[in-house]
């Protein structure tokens, strides 16, 4: 894709609807998409490679998220998803398809850069969670993208999605990097891929337990409940799992199994 198709994609897909709407028709098993500048790091400047888009379209079980492999169209290097921040790199894009390396504020001076498996977990934790996120998009390149999010003087917080694999690739980055690349561990179920998905859960199950009423005494209070239903999953899901990462720790005195390595029972 040229730059001028990269822009005309962020800018079609984009503004379609605004990324609150989006997000708020996710969750409640609407049909959402969601686009993600890709970018790589070269030199100063952020090269913009491509673009990630995401579907979320209702079925009889909440979603079916398309992850928007079918859409991806990146070179074979080095690069990373920014989901949540379209319309800023939108803005920045010069013609040849670069931006100000500064433009990229990932995370303030005391805050890790999050980095994840899937641009939809990134999605969910940027715009629901702690912010902060950035998706390698493979496993295979989730120890690269650590590294660079590393060599900005950052701690860093892997998240991996809800496989054997991801947290396999989470592990074997951190255990690569050093005690500065921290693992964390969100609270799935079996059923959930990701963040994003487990999120979506949270809101279906919280409409299931507190459903609307037409009585206004007791739709305030099942407003609240299902507030409150969400709000604890965001904080079992993102905010306790990133705050309370930890680096990778050997076994003593055995070797661990590849299933240890991949679920982090080795500590």
């Amino acid at each position: 894709m040229t730059p001028e198709q990269i822009r005309d994609s962020l800018r079609v897909l984009y503004d379609s609807r605004d990324l609150e709407s989006s997000m708020n028709a996710a969750m409640v098993g609407k049909k959402a998409a969601f686009v993600s500048p890709i970018i790589a790091p070269e030199s100063t400047d952020l090269v913009l490679l491509g673009v990630h888009v995401q579907k979320y379209q209702p079925t009889r079980s909440a979603v079916n998220m398309l992850d928007g492999r079918d859409r991806l169209d990146v070179p074979a290097q080095f690069g990373f998803a920014v989901p949540g921040f379209s319309h800023a790199m939108q803005n920045q894009l010069a013609r040849d398809g670069s931006a100000p390396g500064a433009w990229l504020h990932i995370s303030g001076p005391l805050s890790p850069i999050v980095v994840t498996h899937s641009a939809a977990s990134a999605l969910a934790i940027n715009t629901q969670g702690t912010g902060n996120a950035i998706a390698s998009l493979d496993v295979l390149n989730m120890r690269p993208v650590a590294a660079w999010a590393l060599s900005q003087g950052k701690t860093v917080v892997i998240v991996p999605d809800n496989s054997d694999l991801s947290r396999a690739a989470a592990h074997d980055a951190a255990r690569a990097l050093g005690d500065k690349v921290l693992v964390a561990k969100p609270a799935y179920q079996p059923s959930q891929h990701n963040v994003m998905g487990a999120l979506i859960d949270a809101y279906a199950r919280a409409a299931e337990l507190y459903p609307p009423s037409v009585d206004i005494g007791e739709e305030t209070r099942n407003m609240y409940l299902r507030r409150s239903h969400v709000v604890d999953a965001r904080v079992r899901l993102m905010f306790d799992p990133i705050s309370e990462a930890k680096p990778w720790t050997p076994g003593i005195g055995r070797t661990a199994s590849m299933h240890e390595l991949a679920t982090g029972a080795e500590r």
